[in-house]
């Protein structure tokens, strides 16, 4: 019987993707107009190996987020006349993309309803996420989800970034439960889904387009049904 709801945080309970793209836009405003697009096709080859990068624990996170903007502004010939004026346009370019991402990022549909009908019955909710500790805390601070978690657990504070088998057992170990006890909810099968099943955990894809994968949600507010039978 399942007793804990593990989620999934971006483009789960919130809508990153979307907020990403405006938070990006924003950050490259602060380049030259023919520059942008350019600047948006570098970001999209260069960001998710630094990301990569630190997950394995290879750069730092202020490394990653010093150069996932700077190494755009070097490619297209951008960075400033000197190291103060460069620093601190990079600084700008990250904040505008931070305030974007973790202050103005949009809740998914039904999904404070869905946590609160999961609440009322006797289940235990928690989150487990990748990235930087400080910008998933803040947030699930803004989204107003707080309330709602017993647990969040975060790629960087427990050591371990989903897909890898340790963020799912550490989880559980954590909460206190056997794996069969607790549910896995995530949008990407292959990083949220699948490893999930792998640890032990019952494991719901969340896919508005749906999937080929069985348990499928394709709202936040058919969650209920789904768990209950589990």
């Amino acid at each position: 019987m399942v007793k804990d709801v593990l989620f999934d945080l971006d483009d789960t309970l919130c809508d990153f993707k979307g907020a990403r793209r405006r938070g990006s836009d924003l950050a490259f405003a602060a380049l030259p107009e023919p520059c942008r697009s350019e600047a948006a096709q570098l970001w999209r080859r260069i960001e998710p190996d630094l990301f990569r990068s630190f997950a394995a624990g290879e750069i730092t996170r202020e490394e990653y987020r010093w150069l996932r903007f700077y190494m755009i502004l070097a490619q297209l010939g951008q960075t400033a006349p000197s190291l103060i004026e460069t620093q601190g346009l990079v600084r700008r370019m990250n904040d505008a993309f931070m305030r974007e991402v973790n202050d103005h990022a949009q809740p998914t549909a039904g999904a404070a309803e869905c946590l609160a009908t999961l609440r009322d019955r006797g289940l235990r909710c928690h989150v487990l996420t990748n990235g930087p500790a400080d910008s998933q805390r803040r947030r699930i601070r803004m989204l107003g989800f707080g309330t709602f978690f017993a647990h969040v657990f975060v790629g960087e504070e427990i050591g371990a970034f989903k897909p890898d088998l340790l963020a799912f057992t550490t989880a559980v170990r954590r909460i206190g439960r056997a794996p069969d006890q607790v549910v896995m909810i995530g949008d990407d099968l292959a990083g949220d889904v699948l490893p999930a099943r792998e640890a032990g955990l019952h494991a719901v894809h969340y896919s508005p387009a749906g999937s080929g994968y069985t348990p499928l949600i394709t709202h936040l507010d058919q969650l209920w049904d789904v768990v209950a039978q589990l």
